[in-house]
């Protein structure tokens, strides 16, 4: 069973770690606090740019699962 990420644990641990026990719908929902977190001006530079940067690669990976799904429903035959 994947273990449940936050978005403390997405800033903070390595991506390609965190990568592996996330799942598209979660993915989602953690992109969607982490702009919100960047837009509210709260954080300092800093953590500002680390944040950037980790919802860069989340949104490849999120992009990368929909591209695999889509390869999968192109290969199922559309019965007639």
């Amino acid at each position: 069973m994947a273990k449940k990420i936050d978005l403390k644990i997405l800033l903070e641990k390595d991506f390609k770690e965190v990568k592996k026990d996330l799942n598209f719908e979660d993915g989602v929902i953690l992109m969607e606090e982490l702009t919100e977190q960047v837009e509210s001006g709260e954080l300092p530079l800093e953590e500002s740019v680390n944040a950037y940067e980790v919802g860069s690669n989340l949104i490849k990976h999120l992009k990368s699962m929909l591209d695999s799904a889509e390869k999968k429903l192109k290969v199922i035959p559309v019965k007639k």
